[in-house]
């Protein structure tokens, strides 16, 4: 995969856009997108296939279940190194979060490519991720990376 692309996919900070299900180009919305294209006619089909006792607790789920898709499906974030400025003062998916302009002023793609690295603008993760850059290279990173959920460190925290 092309350089360019790969930037647009992968956040300085080491998360992966492409993985974000707010990421309009990512496999999450572009899947829910998909999804919600079987859907087409579902209520009409069980409204006329199922007993009637069923029907309403149905409806009410396949409406919770198509709203999801959409929702999903209408994902707009242009990934953190299009993402416009913020009014918060940072850029991208994290309030505040000033890596985006960071490296952009220091005129390098990633936190780890920078002579201040690590820094105390990057948290535990995203050090560890932007050593893991250096050490396959960005391509190997995002390959390794991109069936993985950007979520899951967040998870493990909370438990």
């Amino acid at each position: 995969m092309e350089k360019e692309n790969l930037l647009e996919y992968v956040a300085p900070c080491g998360l992966l856009c492409y993985a974000c299900i707010s990421f309009k180009d990512g496999p999450c919305s572009q899947g829910a997108r998909d999804v919600y294209t079987y859907t087409d006619g579902w209520d009409e089909f069980y409204s006329a296939n199922l007993p009637k006792r069923k029907r309403k607790k149905y409806q009410k789920e396949s409406n919770a279940y198509r709203n999801t898709l959409q929702f999903l499906g209408g994902a707009s974030c242009p990934g953190c190194r299009n993402h416009p400025p913020s009014n918060k003062g940072g850029w991208g998916c994290r309030e505040g979060c000033a890596i985006q302009a960071c490296v952009k002023e220091r005129g390098v793609d990633f936190c780890a490519q920078c002579d201040a690295f690590p820094c105390d603008k990057l948290d535990q993760h995203c050090a560890d991720s932007n050593r893991r850059i250096q050490e396959i290279g960005l391509e190997a990173y995002f390959e390794e990376k991109k069936q993985t959920s950007i979520y899951a460190r967040w998870k493990k925290k909370a438990e």
